[in-house]
């Protein structure tokens, strides 16, 4: 027997996808049409389209990218200038050029294009693409990007920002208070490292900015919400410790903010992971029915690298008791005891033989150089 719902979802769902088709094609032959007729607009969006592989089956095809980019560029278009000095300086859709991607750098930059400004000043102090020497020249164009600064193009205010923490050079003085307010700006545009960094002066009271918990807080809230790990490590920290009456202390909210740090792949997060969950279960709310309930695969992961961190192996038990003396920090008994506390807990590893055991163990010895707490 036929389930009529399902078919009717399946040809409505490929109905759909025909229509959506049949006005791609319907829309790449406007702009064609328009192309040739040397529209910059219709040029760029063409090129685009070929570019992101919209018009190629998700494929980008930056041979056709290529020339349109450069035909609406010569009608004054800044973003296709910008898009092939791009293509030039990466080598997309033709051969590595770096004084063509300077070229239309420059074109694009004396049009008031942020990100082109951004590449070329920060070229011109770096030295990159043989722009060596261009001290005034850099500077310049970075003022520029700070000036023309957009919700896409953000990053200008914070490098200029960074350059005046420390100055740079005769004409980039060392200000904190004024890097503060470039990179208030880049913040307010979305600029995640901005936001970071902001969060911390507010935190810390650098940069000339007054401690403020509700601040750092939002700067924080605002890298985390761009995906930046360690500004998610933060708020883990901030719900932590609480800050009333602007933040109550929030155990669970931490826990979500590291796992989510976790789950990005920051390596510096085992430690607050296992405090986190080893205060959750203490508290109910992830009890254990039994000790030989298992973590889950990130808390385990967690508690083994720790362990390796703190004892040099991920066998905890005889190194544990071997390290908890009284010459041990307060901090490194607490984890310890954490360590133990939630061991029989980690996930059991595949059984291997003695014999693979000891080749393992021969093969692979624990350099104390690199043990790092």
């Amino acid at each position: 027997m036929r389930c009529t719902s399902c078919e009717s979802t399946c040809r409505a769902h490929a109905e759909d996808t025909e229509s959506a088709a049949e006005l791609i094609k319907e829309a790449r032959g406007i702009l064609q049409r328009l192309s040739d007729r040397a529209y910059p607009f219709a040029q760029y969006y063409l090129a685009d389209g070929y570019f992101s592989g919209l018009f190629n089956k998700d494929k980008p095809d930056y041979d056709k990218a290529l020339p349109l980019f450069v035909a609406a560029s010569k009608h004054g278009h800044a973003e296709s200038g910008y898009r092939a000095a791009l293509c030039y300086e990466f080598g997309w859709g033709c051969t590595k050029n770096y004084p063509k991607a300077v070229q239309f750098f420059r074109a694009a930059a004396s049009k008031g294009h942020p990100g082109a400004a951004i590449r070329l000043g920060k070229a011109c102090l770096t030295g990159d693409m043989g722009l060596v020497n261009r001290y005034r020249e850099g500077v310049k164009w970075l003022k520029r990007a700070t000036d023309s600064a957009d919700y896409q193009y953000n990053s200008g205010p914070y490098e200029l920002g960074l350059l005046h923490i420390t100055g740079f050079g005769e004409d980039i003085f060392k200000d904190e208070a004024y890097a503060a307010q470039l990179m208030t700006k880049s913040a307010e545009l979305g600029h995640a490292e901005a936001n970071y960094r902001m969060g911390q002066a507010y935190e810390n009271g650098t940069f000339g900015c007054p401690k403020d918990a509700a601040l750092s807080v939002h700067f924080y809230n605002g890298a985390a919400s761009k995906g930046l790990p360690e500004a998610m490590m933060a708020l883990c920290a901030w719900y932590m410790v609480g800050a009333e009456p602007v933040l109550e202390k929030d155990e669970v909210e931490a826990y979500e903010w590291s796992k989510r740090a976790a789950e990005l792949g920051k390596s510096t997060t085992p430690t607050t992971l296992v405090k986190l969950y080893a205060n959750r279960i203490q508290q109910g709310s992830q009890r254990p029915s039994t000790p030989s309930d298992t973590l889950p695969k990130w808390a385990s992961d967690a508690v083994v690298t720790l362990s390796k961190r703190m004892c040099g192996t991920s066998r905890l038990p005889t190194r544990a008791t071997r390290r908890l003396n009284n010459d041990s920090t307060l901090l490194e008994r607490q984890l310890l005891a954490i360590l133990a506390y939630l061991w029989p807990r980690v996930r059991p590893r595949q059984k291997s033989s003695v014999a693979a055991r000891k080749r393992s163990a021969s093969s692979c010895k624990f350099d104390e150089t690199k043990r790092s707490f």
